[in-house]
């Protein structure tokens, strides 16, 4: 004998055609991982994929950062939940801007690696320098070598 679960019937879920394809197309993309030392060339790359496998659902494009950006995600709540509102529009520009906004450097860190970019190309170039002067030495004391042991020789 049957029991009820048996036979109860599965409920269906309903997807509408644009998410069905939209889906395939998803499972396809190899988007590229989330980099939070460098979200613009991110950014870049992901809608790069985006157009390359023709995703134009703002939906899709919402969850597909969601995804990337993995347990990040939870700094990005506030924002997520406005764009999970019904009446929500535009739901993967509002979370673009709050993770370039979340990710990028502040004024202050810009201007200090800026300056240690600086400071760390004037110690290679004091390096280089020294080098450089290195060389020069040794090849101006092979030459005293070469010259001293011809004088020997002549002499």
């Amino acid at each position: 004998m049957q029991s009820d679960a048996d036979t109860a019937p599965v409920p269906k879920i309903e997807t509408s055609p644009e998410l069905t394809t939209e889906k395939h197309v998803i499972a396809k993309i190899s988007f590229p991982d989330f980099d939070h030392d460098d979200v613009d060339t991110w950014f870049l790359c992901l809608e790069a994929a985006f157009f390359v496998n023709d995703v134009k659902s703002d939906r899709q494009k919402f969850n597909t950062v969601i995804v990337a950006l993995g347990n990040r995600a939870k700094y990005m709540y506030t924002a997520i939940a406005k764009c999970n509102k019904p009446d929500a529009t535009d739901r993967y520009a509002t979370l673009k801007s709050a993770v370039l906004e979340y990710f990028q450097p502040s004024e202050n860190q810009r201007l200090t690696s800026l300056l240690s970019g600086v400071s760390l190309a004037c110690k290679r170039d004091r390096i280089m320098a020294i080098f450089i002067n290195f060389i020069g030495l040794m090849a101006d004391l092979a030459v005293v070598m070469v010259t001293g042991a011809i004088f020997e020789t002549v002499i």
